[in-house]
């Protein structure tokens, strides 16, 4: 499954599950999917603890469809309450379903539906952890396509 694909799915199971049906308009359920894809739940304040338990069912057998895009099992889901002040992120409503929202953590702080298409070909060479070969790998590239001909242009963007 692509990355693009995961929030339709997800939708489209909720959609199709009774406890769904039976959500309060007032109350919102947030998808969260954080800098690596990965999608979470996280339940309103004060949710009826008959909902909140079938949510909870929902996430740690139907939500394996997800896979790779999700958390371990206890990860699936949070409360709003037992989290602390999260930073604010680009959020968008799924058309058709208001009190459902999905909450973007990106690094580059957009939304990837709003993120304009370059002008020019790009190439991102990503990756959380350090010492795998990014920046030789990336150097290589560079060398091989300025060779060919290509205008080359390297940006390091290491935080550190």
């Amino acid at each position: 499954m692509r990355y693009d694909e995961v929030i339709p799915r997800l939708v489209a199971m909720l959609e199709k599950e009774q406890w769904f049906q039976e959500w309060p308009p007032s109350k919102k359920l947030i998808i969260n999917r954080d800098v690596r894809g990965r999608i979470a739940l996280i339940l309103p304040k004060k949710l009826k603890e008959k909902l909140e338990e079938r949510v909870m069912e929902f996430a740690q057998v139907r939500m394996e469809e997800l896979k790779p895009w999700i958390y371990p099992k206890k990860g699936r889901v949070f409360k709003e309450e037992t989290l602390p002040p999260l930073p604010p992120a680009p959020q968008y409503e799924i058309d058709g379903l208001p009190h459902v929202v999905v909450v973007e953590r990106l690094l580059q702080g957009n939304e990837w539906a709003t993120v304009a298409k370059p002008r020019t070909d790009r190439l991102v060479f990503y990756s959380v952890k350090g010492g795998v070969g990014r920046s030789t790998a990336l150097a290589a590239t560079a060398w091989y396509l300025a060779k060919k001909g290509k205008r080359v242009l390297v940006i390091d963007m290491d935080f550190q």
